[in-house]
């Protein structure tokens, strides 16, 4: 089985502010197997892209799919999956839960410019205008 590709998004109107995440999960030639838009209340974009990833992996494994590339427009983010730098000290409770749900997938996290996320951004701003997490 070849990998999926999780593509994630976060978005906060202001910072600290109300937050929302979407994501995209496509099998290897590029059909849609899930998606899923998230409301997360006040928080950081730190926090909603750490969610994020939480959320995307989840379905993932629903999906049993073991083999992901995830792609997101965090630096951040992906720095932390590599072992760069040290993660925020409010992030450390869920980036352990990242790291158990993790570690038995061949996960690969890669930062990604805005433009390749495009249908996840819209997803996300689609929520964000109409205040929900419906799909």
């Amino acid at each position: 089985m070849g990998f999926v590709k999780l593509n994630i998004d976060g978005y906060s109107l202001v910072y600290p502010s109300e937050c929302f995440c979407g994501g995209i999960v496509c099998d290897s030639r590029g059909g849609l197997l899930s998606g899923f838009m998230a409301y997360y209340g006040s928080s950081t974009n730190t926090m909603v892209a750490t969610k994020a990833l939480l959320d995307g992996l989840r379905i993932c494994i629903l999906l049993q799919q073991t083999s992901i590339m995830v792609e997101t427009n965090s630096q951040q983010l992906a720095n932390w999956w590599n072992g760069e730098g040290d993660v925020h000290w409010y992030l450390q409770e869920v980036w352990k839960i990242i790291a158990y749900s993790g570690k038995d997938l061949n996960l690969v996290v890669r930062d990604a410019y805005r433009e390749i996320n495009q249908v996840v951004d819209f997803l996300v701003k689609k929520g964000v205008k109409r205040h929900t997490s419906e799909f």
